[in-house]
């Protein structure tokens, strides 16, 4: 990746990525990157394709993370919508199909559009505590009381010309570091870039992820054993219900306190792998996974490369300058202090590698502001990149374009 700030954002003109079947409705807006200035006139166009006879679109419209309007429309002709902000911030359309009967129209889905307002302006809705640095150099201090012990290393099935390993590593708090360790079979010692990946909310199992040209260790954010029946994690997301609240009131007792020990005991023990490189190291992952990378970019030094799909546990408090929060907003009431000690934005300020993000200007899970105030505390770095997706909601991938940039990330350019 070359060292310059550029931003790519790609405007998909086809439909959305929700809506892979026809009846569909198409969305677009009159800057091919999505990206206006304030009081300039905003225009999303909604086209349906295919509608059944009679078929009207309901639709919301948006602004800063609120929905402002809603009304409904025939759906035998385009929709235009527009819009204006006054401040920088965030403006989107969404919309379903419904037919006359006024039932959804299951195969159109939800689909939709959306646009950002002079987002390099956006910043943090609060000041970050005075002890920051002070807070997670005890939390490595922790760490380095409680040694690293490899607890368990069962090879498991992993398909043909790679070895598999599920892997538990000691760690202080509720839970050891469990994941799946894969690489290529007969792989030389220090031949090989690292690729740790982190999960999304929910419980679930690690994932065996092969890749010829890497080392992976995709980390569990439970802790917890992998491999087992899917009513294993059924039952286990029951009993830690929303686990986000738990805890919420103390930043060393909130449940991210631990999976935080877990990211940089993971990134530990992924670094004693004889094949890696020691050069190459790229974490990722999507949703609360990105953010989970974004805080071991913040947190290892070792770490090269940061591609952050959606990133959650970001801008918990842009509520306060009048925009939707990342999720899950840890800022309210007695969580209030807490979620500022894990924070995307503030670990963000404190990376130097190569960052990729994505945000989803339809995604009503993780603010697309969010990302970009991120993206704009990037500032120990020049060697970053955002991909704005005006189709796009809640959702990993993107276009060729990234790929290819990532790509470049894991080969070390």
């Amino acid at each position: 990746m070359k060292k310059t700030v550029f931003v790519s954002t790609i405007l998909l003109l086809c439909s959305c990525i929700f809506c892979t079947a026809a009846p569909v409705i198409r969305g677009s807006v009159n800057r091919s990157d999505g990206i206006f200035r304030c009081n300039e006139e905003i225009i999303f166009t909604l086209t349906p394709v295919d509608a059944p006879s009679g078929a009207v679109m309901n639709y919301v419209v948006s602004e800063y993370g609120k929905a402002v309007r809603k009304n409904t429309a025939p759906a035998d002709k385009p929709l235009t919508v527009s819009v204006k902000l006054e401040k920088p911030g965030h403006a989107c359309v969404t919309a379903t199909l419904a037919g006359i009967d006024g039932k959804p129209v299951k195969a159109g889905g939800a689909c939709g559009v959306g646009a950002i307002v002079e987002p390099e302006k956006l910043q943090p809705g609060s000041q970050e505590p005075a002890d920051f640095d002070a807070f997670w150099q005890s939390r490595k201090e922790l760490l380095k009381k409680h040694p690293m012990k490899l607890l368990e290393k069962k090879e498991v099935p992993a398909g043909k010309n790679f070895k598999a390993y599920d892997i538990k590593v000691s760690c202080p708090g509720n839970a050891p570091v469990s994941g799946y360790l894969t690489l290529p079979e007969n792989a030389a010692k220090k031949s090989l870039p690292l690729k740790v990946t982190y999960h999304a909310f929910g419980v679930y199992s690690a994932g065996i992820k092969r890749d010829n040209g890497a080392v992976c260790f995709d980390v569990n954010a439970h802790g917890i054993p992998n491999g087992r029946p899917k009513t294993y994690y059924r039952e286990m997301a029951q009993k830690l219900g929303w686990y986000p609240a738990k805890g919420k009131g103390d930043r060393e007792k909130t449940y991210f306190h631990d999976m935080y020990l877990r990211i940089m005991r993971a990134l530990e023990f992924a670094k004693t792998v004889p094949e890696w490189n020691g050069r190459v190291l790229i974490v990722s992952g999507g949703s609360q996974g990105a953010g989970q990378a974004i805080a071991a970019a913040a947190l290892d030094p070792d770490v090269s490369g940061c591609v952050a799909y959606v990133p959650a546990l970001t801008d918990h408090a842009g509520h306060l300058q009048g925009r939707k929060p990342g999720w899950p907003g840890l800022f309210r009431d007695d969580a209030r202090e807490t979620g500022l000690y894990y924070d995307g934005v503030f670990f963000a300020r404190r990376i130097r590698c190569s960052v990729i993000l994505t945000a989803g200007y339809i995604d009503n899970i993780v603010a697309p502001t969010s990302v970009w105030v991120v993206y704009n505390n990037l500032v120990n770095t020049d060697k970053k990149m955002i991909f704005g997706l005006p189709t796009t909601g809640h959702s990993v991938g993107g276009p060729p374009a990234l790929h290819k940039a990532v790509r470049m990330l894991e080969k070390g350019e």
